[in-house]
């Protein structure tokens, strides 16, 4: 809190009758628990943050295995087709 705002504060303070003390206890207490709700909103927002990074690396994984397993089916496909012309050919001997 700045110099001023200091300044405004205790000029206000001074100001404010015995009798309103209860309005200050108030604000006060209102403005603890907006500064308290704003770190719960801040602290839950870096929580999804970190679950977004945490999801985007699975994604990825998930994308890599897909790919890999895409490229055995190929080496696959490509063994049994071979396989299938080797017996054709064992077949006409």
């Amino acid at each position: 809190m700045t110099f001023f705002k200091k300044g405004i504060r205790a000029y206000i303070e001074f100001l404010i009758p015995p009798f309103f003390s209860w309005q200050r206890d108030k604000v006060k207490e209102l403005t603890t628990g907006i500064g308290d709700t704003r770190t719960g909103i801040s602290d839950v927002k870096t929580f999804i943050d970190g679950m977004r990074g945490s999801r985007d690396q699975k994604v990825q994984d998930l994308n890599n295995l897909k790919a890999r397993l895409r490229e055995q089916n190929e080496r696959l496909l490509k063994v049994t087709q071979e396989k299938a012309q080797v017996r054709i050919q064992q077949r006409t001997l």
